[in-house]
């Protein structure tokens, strides 16, 4: 082997990344953070196998084995987001938060993380399974949100409570996938955008 060739190769090695083994937790964990990621920064199209895997710095085929697709990734990233919105909201209830605060968290919980986006596309999938309560470890603070709800309410009216919840979410969702374009298209400032979460808030409060 001549000059040349030895430091080819030893150029090769000292430029080649070291292999990183980790267990399957970490590697899973970093796929759905890159994805996570790419959602935010980019949308629906940013979830493509490819991308994340550059991003997360695991292999193409790594992903697949853990994820078994793109489908079975963007619903493994709909359960995590899902988990963390759960968890985020008790927090917030936990902190004795006025109700108009807790529905101006809700929205920008709703509108920053692109949940809502892939929960939609999710939903508009024919063959596509809402994601189980098995998948999300907190789905049991629902009830506890519920309680916590109606706990404000004059007569602690539990279904009062829930419907209160359904109206915020249905308007979250709204917001978080076309929110500011059809705000746009009706004339509203970006002052008036800002705080819509506000007063929907307000309004909802309103019926406590």
């Amino acid at each position: 082997m001549g000059i040349v060739e030895l430091q080819t190769g030893y150029e090769h090695l000292m430029t080649t990344k070291p292999r990183i083994r980790r267990n399957p937790e970490e590697a899973r964990s970093l796929i759905l953070t890159a994805a996570g990621k790419r959602l935010e920064e980019h949308g629906l199209r940013g979830l493509n196998i490819k991308d994340v895997a550059d991003d997360s710095g695991i292999k193409h085929g790594t992903l697949l084995h853990h994820f078994g697709s793109a489908e079975g990734m963007r619903r493994a990233l709909l359960a995590k987001l899902s988990e963390e919105l759960i968890t985020d909201m008790s927090n917030i209830l936990n902190s004795d938060a006025a109700p108009e605060i807790v529905f101006v968290e809700l929205f920008r919980l709703m509108s920053q993380t692109g949940q809502t986006k892939l929960l939609a596309w999710r939903a508009l999938e024919e063959d596509s399974d809402t994601v189980s309560k098995d998948e999300i470890p907190s789905m049991h603070l629902i009830e506890d949100i519920v309680e916590r709800v109606a706990e404000r309410i004059k007569g602690k009216d539990v279904n009062l409570a829930r419907n209160l919840i359904f109206l915020a979410l249905s308007a979250a969702v709204g917001w978080g996938i076309c929110g500011p374009t059809l705000m746009g298209t009706l004339g509203m400032t970006s002052s008036q955008q800002d705080q819509f979460p506000a007063w929907v808030g307000e309004q909802l409060t309103k019926l406590i």
